[in-house]
């Protein structure tokens, strides 16, 4: 092959020097072309590409999904009505009454004893129907999935991991004589010739590893998209049509609960999201210089180039080849006064965008002069784009939107990251740096502090639900450690608790045999509240108003009138709390650092000293810091002014043991031994 070309270019030098012997024109251009100011680049760039493959990844995850739902996709019952007459008719409804009452024309006649003659009826027929959300939903995501794939297909087809690309640049400028009468003409000459050629020869072994990671890569891409061929082909394709959504997705129960659809709506989420080329280059570039049979050549080329310019535009009927003509409107040049060096751009790769371009030529020889009828279908036409550009400009604007809002939540969820690293990072640093001792300290918080601190609409449903309890005779509140108890003189009628910051926890004293079967929804509990309901919103704080008006009702109490109070309280920080003993510490790990961590430095003076411990009015707190677990309190009080914090420490059995007296451990040694004497 390369013989050819040898001979080709030895023909095409040989045939330049004859039409320079024999053509003066020819040799003054050649000689213009090549004594101007001219400037010439070659350059070799070895290029290594690299197929990002986390798209493939999550695209043949979701694949089995996908192929799960067409084969298996979801139907529906739809209703179709159609107007028959009465001796055809065999699907009455009452939906067929209710429109003859409407369309009373369709009554033949009324007889005396009020019997209807219709002469038509309307007929409900149920068929069968896939044009649910969900089958559009996916037949939509085959559509964007298929082109997402399809385009990067196309970019990638018939090139190989290594690659050689060759770039030639020529630019020349010169004037050119032609007569005293003519004068000069002023000539400028670009040229720019690109080229990119796989590697087949000489590659090293990591080379020739980089092109067999590639060729499997693409044909992972292939197979991919001949699934999606397929399954654009298929009898759901087919069934569906073009019967599209708009994004974004609503999130139905089905798509939500379904796992093959939430693996298909996480898939259109990434390729949402995905706004990469889908591959990489890296590229090794060399600067050569050019030889001189080369340029020589190229100087001749251009000259018969630029010569055949000049006779093309300077022959005879010139003008009556102008397609179309145009005034430019006055202008004035600018110069740029600063001179910069110009430098060669390195290697980009661009996503792939075609365009279809027709010669000039062309055109002109196939001019034809429009019609009435053709000029009314072109405007017809320009009509329609514009209205269908006006009426996508809304779904465009969406989608933009989405995008928009998912690059933020993404970015934001990425700074959030960033910034607890960060914390993280700063807060060994300053451990290290000032050997800290980290004390652990553990709160216990009262149903008051749980209170204070909750969100503000559980806050309103306890004002709800406390006025209620309230407004009925003798009944009285009483808040303790954990918990608010309503009594009825000595008997309970309801508790009050709150957990986490929007949910309240209402107990009732109502036998749960009552609410069973019915549209409550509760919870069994023991002891003198048998029934438990979570009120976390309005429509369970309405059940739980009407729970309270069944239980009054059941123990004969009287509503009495009172005016509705406002138990709402503003929100305080623990500091605040704390200070108001309704969060008390009530533990010290001294393993690891938390939220609710106090950090002691080195160098601090530290007071140890004994305290006795409150006894709690609750049964919870006598329970859970007794003598057995809270062996011994201190006071921690830093010189520095920092709050006191109450340490209580629970023992285990076998701590216990091993600092209590050596007389004790005999003891345990024999009575130990003597046990395990047995048998079994």
């Amino acid at each position: 092959m390369s013989n050819f070309y040898d001979e080709l270019k030895m023909k095409a030098f040989s045939a330049f020097r004859t039409l320079s012997k024999s053509c003066p024109q020819f040799q003054d251009a050649n000689m213009l072309v090549g004594s101007s100011d001219v400037k010439v680049s070659l350059t070799r760039s070895k290029l290594s590409k690299s197929i990002d493959t986390e798209w493939i990844e999550k695209i043949e995850a979701a694949i089995p999904a996908l192929d799960i739902i067409i084969r298996n996709p979801s139907v529906a019952i739809e209703d179709v009505d159609e107007v028959l007459p009465v001796e055809l008719s065999k699907h009455i409804t009452e939906k067929s009454i209710k429109h003859l009452a409407q369309h009373t024309n369709y009554i033949l006649d009324i007889k005396e004893n009020g019997e209807v003659v219709p002469q038509k009826i309307l007929n409900v027929f149920h068929e069968e129907t896939h044009l649910t959300y969900e089958n559009k939903f996916i037949n939509t995501l085959l559509s964007r999935l298929y082109a997402f794939v399809d385009k990067r297909v196309r970019a990638l087809d018939g090139t190989s991991g290594i690659e050689m690309d060759y770039k030639f640049g020529y630019s020349t400028e010169f004037e050119h004589f032609v007569s005293e009468e003519n004068g000069k003409n002023s000539a400028r000459i670009d040229l720019r010739i690109e080229l990119t050629s796989p590697v087949s020869s000489e590659m090293s072994e990591t080379d020739m590893e980089i092109n067999e990671r590639y060729a499997e890569t693409l044909e992972r891409i292939k197979r991919i998209n001949m699934a999606l061929i397929a399954y654009r082909s298929s009898a759901f394709s087919q069934k569906l049509g073009r019967n599209y959504i708009r994004p974004p997705v609503i999130r139905t129960n089905a798509i939500l609960k379904n796992k093959n659809l939430r693996e298909c709506l996480n898939l259109w989420e990434y390729i949402e999201e995905y706004d990469k080329v889908g591959y990489s280059v890296v590229g090794d570039k060399a600067y050569e210089l050019p030889s001189e049979d080369f340029v020589g050549g190229m100087y001749s080329s251009v000259a018969l180039q630029y010569l055949t310019l000049y006779s093309g535009v300077n022959e005879d009927k010139a003008d009556a080849k102008i397609i179309s003509q145009k005034r430019v409107s006055e202008t004035y040049p600018e110069f740029d006064e600063e001179i910069e060096t110009e430098e060669i751009d390195d290697y980009q790769v661009y996503d792939s965008e075609y365009k279809k371009t027709v010669p000039v030529s062309r055109l002109m020889n196939n001019r034809k002069k429009l019609s009435e009828d053709e000029k009314k279908i072109r405007k017809a036409l320009l009509v329609a784009l514009k209205a269908d550009e006006l009426m996508n400009a809304d779904i465009l604007a969406a989608e933009a939107e989405a995008r928009r809002i998912a690059r933020e939540k993404r970015r934001a969820k990425e700074e959030e990251k960033r910034l607890r690293e960060e914390e993280a990072r700063r807060l060994a640093e300053e451990a290290k740096k000032n050997e800290e001792r980290v004390v652990t300290v553990r709160y216990r918080r009262s149903y008051m502090a749980r209170y204070i601190q909750a969100d503000e609409s559980l806050q309103n449903y306890y004002t709800e639900i406390k006025n209620a309890l309230l407004s009925y005779k003798g009944v009285k509140s009483r808040t303790a450690w954990s918990k608010e108890t309503f009594k009825l003189g000595r008997k309970y009628v309801a508790k009050l608790d709150v957990k986490g910051k929007k949910m309240l926890n209402l107990y009732l004293a109502l036998d749960p045999k009552l609410l069973e079967g019915t549209k409550y929804r509760f919870k069994k509990v023991y002891g003198d509240f048998p029934v438990r309901i979570k009120v976390t919103s309005e429509r369970k704080k309405k059940y739980a108003l009407e729970l309270i008006a069944m239980l009054a009702e059941n123990m004969g109490i009287a509503r009495i009138e009172r005016e509705a109070e406002d138990y709402r309280l503003p929100y305080e920080d623990d500091e605040a709390l704390i200070e108001r003993g309704l969060i008390k510490v009530v533990s010290l790990t001294g393993e690891a650092l938390d939220e609710n961590a106090v950090t002691v430095k080195a160098g601090v003076n530290i007071e140890v000293k004994p305290k006795n411990t409150e006894s709690e009015t609750e049964s919870e707190s006598e329970t859970e810091l007794s003598s057995e677990s809270a062996e011994t309190a201190f006071e921690v009080i830093p010189e520095t002014g920092v709050r006191e914090i109450a340490v209580r420490y629970r023992r285990s059995y076998m701590a216990r043991y091993i600092q209590a007296d050596g007389t004790l451990q005999n003891y345990y040694t024999e009575i130990k031994n003597a046990l395990l004497s047995y048998k079994g």
